[in-house]
């Protein structure tokens, strides 16, 4: 998830290079003007949710793992202890 949240953030962010690299004269019109401003703007909130979006799964994976390494942990911790009990009470 990590590899498609960044490839869709990196081809996000080159949108604003594009944009840049257009070497057309901007149209007089108001109209035309705001539309770009418009386009700019969207741009920038797609690359924001999109950060957003792979922080936010980031930190849910993050505690999905750590939750199960602590789990594992316990129940290592558990069986070892009731090894050392058996064992203690053989000898």
């Amino acid at each position: 998830m990590t590899q498609v949240a960044s490839a869709l953030t990196d081809e996000i962010r080159r949108l604003a290079g594009l944009v840049d690299e257009f070497e057309r004269p901007f149209h007089p019109d108001p109209l035309v003007l705001n539309t770009y401003k418009k386009v700019n703007f969207t741009i920038v909130v797609i690359t924001n949710t999109v950060d957003s979006f792979t922080t936010e799964t980031l930190s849910f994976i993050k505690h999905k793992k750590l939750t199960s390494l602590q789990h594992r942990v316990r129940a290592t911790k558990s069986h070892i202890q009731n090894s050392t009990n058996h064992f203690s009470g053989i000898m």
